[in-house]
């Protein structure tokens, strides 16, 4: 699930993770509320959340999701290939 406040960066990471990985896209969210609503709803596997967002932000998402969905995964480069994209978007606008 994609957790941003950005349309285009969620289009961006969407992108990214559809093309490069065996991950599926369960979910988006703008704001941290939305977050925690829909992953409690669709439970996903990984949850990419940006820091700061309006509501609540990435941190106090993870806080609250805490136990109920705590998992990890060892998708660390693909994260990071996504960090390198959404930074050099950042950048241009």
């Amino acid at each position: 699930m994609i957790v941003d406040d950005g349309p285009e960066v969620r289009q961006v990471i969407r992108a990214i993770f559809e093309a490069r990985t065996d991950y599926e896209i369960c979910g988006e969210a703008s704001n941290g509320a939305e977050a925690i609503e829909r992953a409690l709803a669709l439970k996903p596997d990984l949850l990419l959340l940006d820091v700061a967002m309006p509501l609540l932000n990435g941190v106090e998402v993870a806080s609250v999701l805490g136990g109920s969905m705590l998992r990890c995964h060892r998708a660390l480069h693909h994260v990071q290939r996504v960090a390198r994209v959404i930074a050099g978007c950042r950048r241009r606008s």
